[in-house]
């Protein structure tokens, strides 16, 4: 659900909520999911957040 309720920390009551039939909400966390999928080429399947910081010598 994302856009509208991203970095609410309660719980959200989500009925009703859509987007028009075609029109998906963009995707501002796309640059994360790439970083963390670049992780998991590197490193492997045990990622962890700690491996984001490390750089190859």
């Amino acid at each position: 659900m994302g856009t509208h309720y991203e970095g609410a920390q309660q719980l959200n009551d989500i009925s009703g909520f859509s987007s028009p039939k075609g029109e998906p909400l963009p995707n501002d966390d796309l640059d994360l999911q790439l970083v963390w999928l670049r992780a998991m080429k590197d490193v492997g399947a045990k990622i962890m957040s700690a491996n984001l910081f490390y750089t190859k010598t």
